[in-house]
């Protein structure tokens, strides 16, 4: 008998004589070979229906099924178990021995991709989603009681240590931060607006504030290389962008913009400017960036621009993509900021200010999402208000409050910070906030 088969063999020997094993040593279905995975398939189905299992009952459970396995092969397993004592170590041969062969079958698979896909990208594509879907299987079937509650009291004295620090990723504006908690790993954010509302700039904002300390990765889908760069430019440097794009500088313009040169270079962000990226590839290059970098956010701007070849409708569609981007979040454990457009219904209303109902293909969006942030700029459409005042709308929130933040926004640098002046009347917040100023957000 090969290694594999040894060790599942001894691994179900011991948990069809006590099915209480599989309470702290269960295996992923996926790592067993075909000769044994119906036998485990079908006992854990029995345990999950009450069943203290016999090995009778796994055999008519299987043949219910049309599903042959010889009972003298079965008496083989239950006849000569491993010692219960070792099934810790059972258990991991199982599955050590089930990913090298599944990484053999995939090795294959790609292979057979390269040659019969016309278009090395799409190959490539298909290597990273069958890699992830082997990572997708490593996980434990089960996690029990004990120690998802050790791990919820460990993170509540974590932060009671912390003495009321921001619990989440800080993004560097404090009503913000408060309101939400901060960027939490595994959230779906959503960010949504109208055109020229700031969602880039508020997106790009929180980018380049996380990435002062950790890595950040941003999938650029409408923005091109140039694009990004004069933006990136403008906020770290503070010259107005149409300077920038024009050229106009003076020398002490120039002196400003090798200071913001130098802040940026200093940003630990890298870019994808892939017009279309599939899920697949979103997650194969952010699982290689944290493990070879580490990770503390992704940006992908924005949802709209993602198709699904796979789909039916577009609606469909949207809803495996957000699906997708809060599978990475979660798989990941780091907080994914996606951008998303807003229907023209708002432009109709005397009212501009957003609704969840605005969101494009909303459904699915409004259940995956952990945070939608709607940004508003009251300006934009009653010139009479101050250009540089724009709320981020809090319009859901699984940790946290729901409410409006004021923020201080100057469109021409693209930049945002504490809204430091008095609220306007006319769009009062839903909550009073403590306010700092420009000078305080620079320092």
């Amino acid at each position: 008998m090969n290694p594999r088969l040894q060790a599942e063999a001894a691994y179900l020997g011991c948990v069809l004589r006590d099915a209480t094993l599989l309470d702290a040593h269960a295996v992923p279905q996926a790592r067993f070979s075909d000769a044994h995975r119906a036998v485990y398939s079908a006992l854990l189905r029995l345990v999950a229906a009450g069943i203290t299992p016999s090995l009778i009952d796994v055999y008519e459970t299987l043949a219910a099924e049309n599903t042959t396995v010889p009972l003298a092969e079965m008496g083989d397993l239950y006849r000569n178990p491993g010692a219960a004592a070792n099934i810790a170590l059972y258990a991991q041969r199982v599955i050590d021995h089930g990913k090298r062969a599944q990484l053999a079958d995939i090795g294959h698979a790609i292979a057979h991709a390269a040659a019969a896909l016309a278009c090395p990208e799409a190959a490539h594509e298909h290597a990273i989603g069958l890699l992830a879907e082997l990572d997708a299987g490593s996980a434990q079937d089960w996690v029990q009681v004990k120690s998802l509650l050790h791990g919820g009291v460990a993170e509540i004295d974590r932060r009671y240590r912390a003495d009321g620090a921001i619990p989440g990723v800080p993004v560097g504006l404090a009503d913000f931060d408060e309101l939400t908690g901060g960027l939490q790993a595994g959230d779906l954010v959503i960010v949504a607006g109208r055109p020229a509302m700031g969602k880039t700039a508020f997106a790009m904002h929180c980018a380049q504030a996380v990435a002062a300390n950790r890595m950040v990765a941003l999938f650029c889908l409408e923005m091109g290389e140039q694009q990004t760069a004069m933006r990136t430019l403008a906020t770290q440097s503070g010259i107005n962008m149409k300077a920038l794009q024009r050229g106009r500088l003076d020398d002490a313009d120039w002196a400003q913009l090798a200071n913001g040169v130098e802040r940026a270079a200093d940003l630990q962000m890298v870019f994808d400017f892939h017009s279309n990226p599939s899920l697949a590839r979103i997650a194969g290059k952010c699982r290689k960036l944290k493990r070879q970098h580490g990770l503390g956010l992704v940006v992908v701007d924005y949802l709209q621009l993602m198709s699904d070849d796979g789909s039916e409708n577009r609606t469909q569609e949207i809803s495996r993509i957000s699906r997708g981007l809060k599978a990475i979040a979660k798989d990941l454990q780091v907080p994914v900021i996606a951008l998303s457009q807003l229907s023209r219904k708002v432009e109709e209303r005397g009212d501009k200010r957003p609704l969840m109902s605005d969101l494009r293909e909303s459904g699915a969006i409004e259940q995956d999402a952990d945070l939608i942030v709607f940004m508003y700029r009251p300006g934009y459409y009653d010139r009479a208000q101050s250009q540089h005042y724009a709320m981020a709308i809090v319009g859901k929130s699984r940790q946290g409050e729901t409410g409006d933040v004021p923020l201080f926004c100057d469109m021409s640098t693209q930049r945002f910070a504490n809204w430091a002046a008095d609220l306007p009347t006319t769009t009062p917040p839903n909550r009073a906030r403590n306010h700092f100023s420009w000078q305080d957000q620079e320092a």
